[in-house]
């Protein structure tokens, strides 16, 4: 809340207490905030503000009024997500990586940022179809005061790619491989590495064994479009990072050709109506308690 009744509505990332000591959390912590904070694009989400209260650390965010793709795919009967919008959601996803990859510093320097935890956990979706990228938690960056140790792995298993999960340096390339993972799963309404354990997960990843898209996923569409989807997606999960599109810029150029063959009306508009039907009565409880909640209150979204 500010002067002349002036109010914005914000999301605030703290540290739970029994983390608050540990340094290395710590410094992830803020690494994140000073990284994300030099990456300012309509598909990544803003970071506004680092501070400290009492004792607790926290990070002013960018309020995205929506949810995260990975709840949208579960409130959704499988296989219900049309291709024009997964296409949509993908290019928004790879839009976001772009900017991420080529951030610089106040210098003009680039970062040579990868996200490295690229998953449908940390895709935002707002409720006007526009999707973010967020959580830079275990970002990689050249310079950054944090160090993963070697062979720590970090991140969400199911989405790493190969050269991650077997604990090596990783580039931007693999940001891509994960963006792929979710192309997959969202084509086929199925998890694509995921097991009942992280060590079966691993295991999944590191062999890399990508079934072709098959035609039911693709069904709907024609002959072309059906093709052209099924060699993005298989050169986005090439085991070796060397056979995949060589930046994000070029992968969204492949799929930017894709979604023009689509053609079919406006995705972005069909993916709001969902989000709509989907969330719409948890956002109206959502803006209620904050319409009963008082100026520099936390109001808390049930889960």
């Amino acid at each position: 809340s500010g002067a002349a009744g002036f109010e914005k509505v914000v999301a605030i990332k703290i540290i739970h207490a029994h983390l608050a000591d540990e340094p290395d959390f710590l410094e992830m912590f803020f690494d994140e905030a000073r990284i994300a904070a030099q990456i300012r694009h309509p598909h990544v989400v803003e970071i506004l503000d680092l501070g400290s209260e009492n004792g607790r650390h926290y990070m002013v965010m960018e309020w995205v009024e929506g949810e995260t793709l990975a709840a949208l795919v579960r409130a959704m009967r499988p296989g219900t997500l049309p291709i024009p919008v997964i296409l949509q959601v993908l290019a928004d996803a790879l839009e976001g990586l772009v900017a991420a990859h080529h951030a610089t510093d106040a210098d003009g320097r680039e970062l040579n940022l990868v996200h490295r935890d690229v998953s449908p956990q940390n895709l935002l979706i707002s409720m006007s179809g526009w999707l973010k990228v967020t959580d830079f938690g275990i970002v990689k960056a050249a310079g950054r005061h944090g160090r993963t140790r070697t062979g720590e792995l970090r991140g969400k298993v199911a989405y790493m790619s190969p050269e991650q999960a077997r604990g090596l340096n990783v580039d931007a390339r693999s940001d891509l491989f994960a963006v792929g993972v979710i192309a997959w799963e969202l084509l086929h309404a199925d998890r694509l590495f995921a097991r009942a354990t992280d060590a079966a997960t691993l295991e999944r990843v590191i062999a890399c064994e990508v079934p072709a898209v098959d035609d039911e996923a693709l069904r709907g569409c024609g002959d072309e479009l059906a093709e052209g989807i099924r060699n993005w997606v298989a050169k986005a999960l090439q085991r070796e990072p060397e056979q995949r599109f060589a930046d994000a810029r070029a992968m969204l150029d492949a799929l930017k050709a894709l979604i023009r063959k689509a053609g079919e009306g406006d995705a972005r508009t069909t993916l709001s109506s969902i989000m709509k039907s989907e969330f719409g009565e948890r956002l109206a409880y959502v803006r209620a308690a904050l319409r009963e909640s008082t100026p520099g209150t936390v109001a808390l979204a049930p889960e």
